[in-house]
């Protein structure tokens, strides 16, 4: 997630794949103000509610509800302004549908359950560099993803009608510029290549590629990834894994009474106090119960780990609450 500008409690919000519609369906609230692009349909007389023409519109909504559907996130509220005026009633109720690529305008009592989890979603979307590699039997085309998506460069087979291509010296060329890519890599086309190029680079590498299917290997393939939520995807599965790296840690210091992990709201207010927290594990469901905690613990420079409880790290983490790794052990242990 990126944030186009802030005015005092007002941030823009660029939605850059289905992991920041998540985000944003944890952070808005009920209450909350939110403004963007939308449709409406506009209804003329004699003809029933589903018919008329829908409108582009400018909308604000005082947030009542909000549901995620993949791959959209739905804000419905009642209007409390909007333009043009002949096609918005104030006062009524409106979804604004939010997507992949767009962006919105959020007003909020901003807590610190709110700010954190913001800050996480444009920190991950800020480290999360991906490598897109679309595949066909004459051309290889790099896309780059970080905070937007730039293609790279080519490579080209050297690929005759009357010869056989020389797939094996265009795949190597490929593998050379996938060797030392330190994030993920989606390898995709629209035929069989790409899957033959993963087998390749599979007796080569140990790195994992994550191999998808698109219509072509031209900048609209990559952008069909995005729509799709494939993109998505592939990076919440990779925030997913350091979670559950992270979790792994705690259990083990735990089972070896290793006295460098410590879980329960009292054992971690203590080890806060000191200066002992490494690492700080909390449930989203209770950040609101720590936040004195949490400030104590950022104080020492402790790395935070905010789990979701609705996914299989978070779930597993839920009968914890809160848990820290140390730096070194507490006195009485």
């Amino acid at each position: 997630m990126r944030i186009l500008w802030k005015k005092e409690d007002a941030l823009k919000l660029g939605v850059d794949c289905e992991d920041d519609l998540f985000a944003l369906s944890r952070i808005v609230q009920k209450g909350d103000v939110v403004s963007g692009i939308s449709y409406r349909r506009f209804k003329t007389e004699g003809l029933r509610a589903t018919s008329g023409e829908k409108k582009r519109i400018f909308v604000k909504l005082k947030i009542e509800d909000v549901k995620f559907s993949p791959p959209n996130l739905y804000l419905l509220g009642k209007i409390i302004e909007g333009t043009p005026e002949q096609y918005v009633e104030k006062g009524s109720f409106h979804s604004l549908e939010v997507s992949i690529g767009s962006s919105v305008t959020l007003t909020k009592k901003w807590d610190a359950l709110s700010r954190e989890l913001l800050d996480e979603a444009v920190k991950y979307s800020r480290q999360a560099k991906v490598l897109i590699v679309l595949i066909d039997e004459r051309t290889a085309n790099f896309f780059e993803l970080k905070n937007s998506l730039i293609k790279k460069f080519s490579i080209h087979n050297a690929f005759s009608k009357k010869e056989n291509s020389d797939m094996g010296n265009f795949y190597s060329k490929i593998f050379e510029h996938l060797e030392n890519f330190k994030g993920p890599i989606i390898i995709g086309g629209p035929g069989f290549v790409a899957e033959n190029f993963a087998k390749f680079f599979g007796d080569r590498s140990t790195k994992k590629l994550n191999l998808v299917h698109c219509s072509n290997t031209e900048y609209s393939g990559a952008l069909e990834l995005l729509r799709k939520g494939v993109i998505g995807k592939i990076i919440n599965e990779q925030k997913l894994q350091k979670e559950f790296e992270v979790l792994e840690s705690f259990k083990k210091e735990i089972s070896t009474n290793s006295g460098l992990a410590v879980y329960g709201l009292g054992d971690v207010k203590k080890a806060a106090e000191i200066g002992a927290i490494d690492t700080l594990l909390i449930s989203e469901t209770f950040f609101r119960n720590a936040e004195n905690i949490i400030t104590l613990a950022k104080k020492h420079k402790a790395r935070l780990v905010l789990f979701d409880p609705h996914d299989d790290a978070g779930k597993e983490f839920e009968s914890f609450k809160i848990a820290a790794l140390l730096r070194f052990k507490l006195h009485y242990q």
